[in-house]
Formats: structure tokens, sequence, C-alpha cells
């Protein structure tokens, strides 16, 4: 017996798992649902790594993580990813650029990223395959810097 592969057939299966993982987010609310019911939802949208990852920080991964993966391998996701890391952390007005060389991306940073491991297991999923992220801290001013109030 002779199989043979309809490409209508694998339209319709991609159409089918694109579908279930988008209506994640248009079917649930991730934001009041039980924690119990995160790890499958995350597994559903494509996330796997949720384990070491707070609550409120998974639900909001959860949420924009179907969109986030529909620009992996592109500038704008990655800005994507790093803008709703920096909701997260309360760092809106955070300063970062993005550079690309050769087969990495310097992400130059105005000041310290806390809790670095949410953004590096988000960005796992969008950085184009044979990557890697390089963070470039030269420009983070010192404590002392910081803690010196200026004089007017």
């Amino acid at each position: 017996m002779q199989y043979s592969f309809s490409s209508d057939s694998f339209k319709n299966t991609s159409a089918a798992a694109k579908y279930a993982a988008d209506g994640v987010a248009d079917i649930t609310d991730v934001y009041n649902c039980s924690e119990n019911l995160l790890p499958f939802l995350a597994t559903k949208v494509g996330f796997f790594d949720y384990k070491d990852i707070p609550l409120d920080a998974l639900r909001m991964i959860i949420s924009a993580f179907p969109y986030l993966i529909r620009k992996k391998g592109s500038l704008s996701g990655i800005e994507d990813c790093i803008y709703l890391y920096l909701r997260y952390n309360h760092s809106d007005n955070t300063n970062f650029e993005i550079n690309f060389v050769q087969d990495h991306i310097i992400i130059t940073l105005e000041k310290a990223f806390i809790n670095q491991y949410i953004l590096e297991a988000m960005l796992k999923y969008i950085i184009p395959a044979g990557c890697y992220v390089q963070y470039d801290t030269s420009n983070i001013k010192s404590l002392n810097t910081l803690l010196v109030p200026e004089e007017s």
C-alpha cells in the first residue's frame, strides 16, 4: 500500500494548528484563569520554558506569544519581545539598541535588566536560527552615578 501526501491536507492541518495556537489568546482570559491551567496554555501556544517564570510574567507571555511568534526571525519580533519584557519589569522608559553582527545579535542596554532569564526564554523562540544573543552593558551607569543626586 502506498501513501501520498496531499498539499491540501497539509494546508488544512497547518491552518488548524495555527488556529489552535492563536485561538488560546482569543478564548481564554489568562489573567483570570486558574494557575493550574497556565502550563497547559503555555504549551498550547508553543512556549515550553515556563517552569521557572513567575506566574504574572507567564500570564503576560502566554497572552502575547501567538503574536510574537508570527514575527520569528525579524527585528520587529526581537523588539516586541524586549518591549514586553520591559513592560513586565515596569521599565518602559529604558532605551536599548539592537545590532546584527554576523551570527549574533547585540542588544545594547541603557541599564541592567532584572530577571534576564525571562527575556532569554522568550528570545529563544524569536531569534533567527543559528544566531545567539549578546548583551552590551558598557553604557550602564554605575550604582554610584545613579545614587548621587544631580546638583542644580
